[in-house]
């Protein structure tokens, strides 16, 4: 790969060639990840030819196709280092990305017979010992113990922690998410399915994280690292997203660094037809929440 970095006074221009194709880089203003806001002329989607969709579906409507295979017995693993390359644009949103818009806030669903939002349920799950309710208002979580995996730490306090979506929503968005209807992207956005979809993490860390894929951030816990990538691609094979080329890049060369054990990048068939059934479950999660907040979404 070579890489090429001319400067002006408003951005910085990267324009890196892998395999003969190009791609330009525009950096983004501070917080923002910079792949997020680009044109890509191709892209890449995983490889398993038996749950392969066009385009960018619900998982909502793909269900069929993954219950399908696991009952043919068709690849019983996933490996999530396999990809295909689109060589057509990716597709683009037709608006700019709103997270408060898209995505909604956290919910208070009522169907758990508590006053906690997904932050709150989240802390109570992480937590390695009870967690302390804030004495002024008992739905809201004080303190705990929460182990951190990217920065390595142990935290006591609730407003040490930030909840991570682990792949960021405004990846999502650009990667697919944006053709997604309301119910489906709150449900992301408080999706418990699976419990590395959201963690309890250092709020410095999180906020360094902001928006980035795997290029433009990985914890500082290199012990770590393999971990980190099988579950950010194992998240975006779940819910059907795309991959873009500064995103597969840095993947290949954390994987290839950091010597992982391509056996941590596979998924089985099973795994996968259950979080596709759980996703299909609670497609009106948030028509539960007691807020209302899913009929503010378009």
């Amino acid at each position: 790969m070579r890489i090429k970095a001319s400067v002006t006074p408003k951005a910085i221009v990267l324009v890196m060639f892998n395999a003969g194709m190009a791609f330009a880089l525009t950096m983004a203003p501070t917080g923002s990840a910079p792949e997020n806001n680009l044109k890509y002329s191709y892209y890449y989607q995983f490889a398993d030819r038996s749950l392969a969709q066009v385009g960018f579906k619900s998982p909502a409507e793909i269900i069929s196709s993954s219950v399908r295979a696991l009952a043919q017995g068709q690849q019983p693993a996933i490996n999530l280092m396999i990809w295909n390359l689109v060589s057509q644009q990716l597709p683009i949103p037709k608006e700019p990305y709103d997270r408060a818009k898209h995505f909604g806030t956290w919910i208070v669903d009522g169907r758990q017979g508590n006053c906690m939002n997904t932050r709150g349920v989240v802390l109570k799950r992480d937590s390695s010992t009870p967690v302390g309710l804030d004495p002024a208002n008992r739905c809201y979580v004080q303190s705990g113990a929460w182990y951190d995996p990217y920065s390595n730490q142990q935290f006591g306090g609730s407003n040490q922690i930030q909840i991570d979506h682990f792949v960021p929503l405004k990846h999502v968005y650009i990667s697919g998410g944006f053709q997604w209807d309301a119910r489906l992207k709150c449900l992301y956005s408080n999706y418990t399915g699976l419990k590395t979809h959201l963690l309890s993490v250092s709020s410095t860390e999180n906020m360094k994280k902001s928006d980035a894929t795997p290029y433009s951030y990985l914890p500082p816990n290199k012990s770590f690292t393999c971990a980190y990538l099988a579950n950010w691609l194992k998240i975006k094979r779940i819910w059907s997203l795309a991959l873009i080329p500064p995103e597969t890049q840095a993947i290949t060369n954390a994987f290839k660094a950091s010597n992982c054990d391509v056996n941590q990048f596979n998924m089985t068939v099973a795994e996968l037809a259950a979080q596709r059934k759980y996703i299909n479950d609670n497609y009106k999660l948030c028509d539960n929440d007691m807020n209302g907040q899913i009929r503010g979404l378009k």
